[in-house]
């Protein structure tokens, strides 16, 4: 937790909203929440914990308290890595820093800073507890392990193949028989595959019940399968492989795949026929990690769509670092990779507390407080309406930060347009009371002149602040 508030703190000091947090907030304050959405996307549990998170929120500085849920959420996901790891024998000291870097992931990251984003680590977490149950024998828990699955996928479908981090964790234990890794494997496939079918089963239900437009790339499967291989080998993949690099390489990609590939040769044991069945094995858990992004037609590879894959990466790169460990027999070979850990863990930390604070909080509060600067202006009070003036296209919000990816780091809340009339409704309450209710219309493509007695808000103004 010390370490979470050291990288995420200035998410809990700083106030802020950020892109689907306006809406959703304002909908809460108002009354008017609905929840369709996420029941037609077959997650309605996901859609429970948005209406008791926002409904008690007064503003938008109570936003942090969502952020607050979410770096809890990474710390008990770490938490649980670590305990996981411990007990399938690894030391402590390792396991610690391993789970450092999994409190410290991009996804990670996105929870931390994003308060719609904050409660679906809850799903990693649901997937934990299916885990627990899964290595227990008989039916009960088996149907236990399926229930909890359940849950996670209905919170957030993504984040609920974090199961297979911690079912990596156990089925590459030290001195694991090849047999056991098997039979492990097909016991948590049909855990998952029994869950996946009953979500697939609750989002038709959803679906039937709720007629939302949930648009061609989430709501069917993908019709080119070869082409999502590709772009998961080009995208997704590659940005795993980068770890904490939110501006991945494809050099850097090709040379943990290659440390990756030797070094688990070199940790696991048999024949030359059972090591490469137990890589074949290793490697499928990739695709199994982000296989409900891969069976959809949409490719959006997020990060928040990550925290499997990403972690099932890091816990390669740890084993193959013990294989080559092994070559060398010194207990010094152990200390150093003890040591080794260490310092990646802390660059891990470093990296974190600075895209948070430079790529999501100081965007973030610099076009919130142009927001509020400009609609202090003592013109407000003449106003028939309030017309707001977005960002168009995606050139123009790179230029705010040093760098952005997708729609998680660097990008400023009024690019989306069903953010900033939001954003203003909430300032508005905050300034001036009387005024929440004026009509806000946001500009359309082009930003032609505002109607008679319009107040507007230009958020173009940004791009005169881009930081050096």
């Amino acid at each position: 937790m010390a370490v979470a508030l050291l990288c995420y703190g200035p998410a809990l000091t700083s106030s802020y909203g950020f892109s689907d947090d306006y809406p959703f907030l304002r909908a809460a304050l108002r009354g008017e929440l609905e929840l369709g959405t996420t029941l037609a996307g077959g997650r309605p549990i996901y859609g429970l914990l948005i209406r008791y998170g926002f409904e008690p929120l007064g503003d938008i500085g109570d936003l942090r308290y969502l952020r607050l849920a979410g770096i809890c959420g990474v710390v008990m996901l770490a938490f649980a890595f670590y305990r996981t790891l411990v007990s399938f024998g690894w030391s402590a000291a390792p396991s610690a820093f391993l789970a450092t870097i999994i409190l410290t992931l991009p996804s990670s990251q996105v929870y931390a800073s994003w308060a719609i984003a904050a409660l679906q680590v809850f799903a990693a977490l649901s997937a934990y507890w299916a885990f627990r149950f899964a290595e227990g024998a008989g039916r009960a828990r088996a149907a236990a392990a399926v229930g909890w699955m359940v849950v996670a996928i209905t919170i957030h479908q993504s984040a609920a193949m974090c199961f297979w981090v911690f079912g990596a964790v156990a089925l590459f234990a030290p001195e694991t028989p090849p047999a056991r890794q098997w039979h492990r494997f097909w016991r948590y496939g049909a855990i998952v595959l029994a869950a996946l079918a009953i979500g697939f089963v609750v989002y038709r239900v959803g679906g039937a019940l709720v007629e939302i437009d949930l648009g061609p790339g989430r709501s069917s499967l993908t019709a080119d399968p070869w082409g999502k291989v590709q772009w998961f080998v080009r995208e997704p993949l590659v940005n795993a492989l980068n770890v904490v690099n939110l501006f991945p390489q494809q050099r850097i990609a090709a040379a943990v795949t290659a440390f990756i590939v030797v070094g688990l040769l070199a940790y696991f044991r048999g024949s030359a026929a059972q090591r490469a069945g137990q890589l074949s094995l290793a490697l499928a858990l990739l695709p199994l990690s982000y296989l409900p992004n891969l069976v959809v037609a949409e490719s959006w590879a997020s990060y928040r769509t990550q925290p499997a894959l990403t972690g099932l990466v890091v816990f390669y790169v740890f084993l193959a670092a013990w294989g080559i460990r092994g070559v060398w027999t010194s207990a010094m070979s152990t200390a150093w990779l003890t040591a080794g850990l260490g310092a990646a863990a802390l660059f891990s930390a470093g990296a974190a507390a600075y895209n948070v604070r430079v790529h999501v909080i100081a965007v973030q509060v610099r076009e919130l407080a142009m927001m509020r600067e400009q609609l202090a202006h003592a013109g407000l009070a003449r106003a028939r309406r309030v017309y707001v003036i977005g960002l168009d296209g995606e050139e123009s919000w790179r230029v705010i930060a040093p760098g952005a990816r997708y729609d998680e780091f660097g990008m400023p809340s009024s690019a989306k347009p069903w953010a900033p009339t939001a954003a203003v409704y909430l300032l508005l309450r905050e300034i001036d009371p009387s005024r929440a209710e004026l009509p806000i219309r946001l500009a359309p493509a082009g930003a032609p002149a505002p109607p008679p007695g319009a107040f507007v808000v230009d958020m173009r103004r940004l791009l005169d602040a881009r930081p050096e």
